[in-house]
């Protein structure tokens, strides 16, 4: 199982690094990792706390949760 560590910052497509509440709500662009350039999305979490989320991950426990799997 692959394991995940808290993202901090990310790049943007502009090359700028951006932590979750520097980033504008209409922002549309990539958001990149630092360390493996992997794309990131922000996601809210229970307690109202926004994070990055590897998009990768995001979409597979979407999946599972839409097939009944979760």
């Amino acid at each position: 199982m692959m394991q995940f560590r808290p993202v901090e910052n990310v790049i943007t497509e502009d090359g700028e690094w951006v932590c979750v509440k520097e980033v504008p709500c209409h922002y549309c662009g990539r958001l990149l990792r630092d360390s493996c350039h992997t794309e990131l999305i922000i996601q809210e979490v229970s307690s109202g706390k926004e994070i990055f989320v590897h998009s990768h991950r995001h979409q597979i426990a979407k999946e599972l949760i839409s097939a009944g799997e979760v």
